[in-house]
């Protein structure tokens, strides 16, 4: 078997290793989630801009403040800050002190690897978990500002946990052993 970038060199013989070309389809999928959630992040990121400037030429330039701006710009920071937090688990971009991965043997670092999929699955599942409680416990309610169901700043931690979920994934199908 063909030894890829991706593929690091002690896979090549493991027993059920199914190979780089099984990974395109995974890889693909990611990329294609990856690439959507991104885009939902510079439409965030934009739409704070506009608000808050808004806001602010209202307020100091009319004095005529709006009830809604500060609330919209808000949801859409816990958006963007959740969306951007499962796209930095598939990029491996999360802050990390990898000084002991540099020194340690690549069994050990395996058995981190592993560890760390474990805790980010974890604290991924309690998300998702409590995350899908909250929003149907605030289904029924609505913001005071924007008039919109509770549920949707709710839905973030859910669809983030969800995101994470399948990053991980990925991550695990592709044996990635990097730090996070």
């Amino acid at each position: 078997m063909k030894t890829t970038d991706r593929t690091p060199s002690f896979l090549t013989g493991f027993p059920g290793w199914l190979g780089p070309s099984l990974d395109a389809p995974a890889t693909r999928i990611g990329n294609l989630v990856e690439i959507l959630a991104g885009l939902v992040c510079v439409v965030l990121f934009a739409l704070m801009i506009v608000v808050v400037s808004y806001e602010v030429a209202m307020r100091y330039l009319f004095n005529a403040p709006t009830y809604w701006s500060g609330e919209l710009a808000r949801w859409s920071m816990v958006w963007l800050a959740l969306l951007g937090m499962a796209i930095a688990v598939r990029r491996l971009d999360h802050i990390r002190v990898d000084i002991l991965v540099d020194v340690v043997s690549h069994p050990v670092k395996v058995a981190m690897a592993v560890m760390r999929y474990a805790v980010t699955f974890g604290f991924a599942a309690v998300m998702l978990i409590f995350g899908a409680r909250l929003t149907i416990l605030n289904a029924t309610q609505t913001s005071p500002g924007l008039g919109w169901p509770l549920s949707v700043l709710y839905l973030a931690p859910t669809v983030s946990a969800v995101l994470m979920i399948l990053f991980l994934a990925e991550l695990v199908w592709r044996r990635e052993i990097r730090p996070f």
